[in-house]
């Protein structure tokens, strides 16, 4: 089975995570265990890491990688043209 790891930063204050954050969690923990049911039936396998970072880190927050690459940038060997 091929793996997916995806990764998520957050800000931790007090043990709770903040409410920007702590939405992006709930809804990336649902979203990981859609793909986990429509892709796993295909052998792959998705592996979710929190990260919970300090007040020192705060540019990392709330940050979401998907095999070390942010989710904001897709890899180019991801993207295939639809002509």
């Amino acid at each position: 089975m091929r793996t997916i790891e995806i990764k998520w930063k957050h800000l931790e204050k007090s043990r709770n995570a903040s409410s920007r954050c702590a939405g992006t969690g709930e809804a990336l923990e649902k979203t990981v265990r859609k793909l986990a049911n429509e892709c796993g039936p295909q052998g792959w396998n998705m592996e979710l890491k929190e990260t919970k970072l300090s007040e020192k880190r705060l540019l990392e927050s709330n940050l979401i990688l998907i095999d070390d690459t942010p989710i904001e940038r897709p890899r180019s060997s991801q993207i295939e043209p639809h002509c």
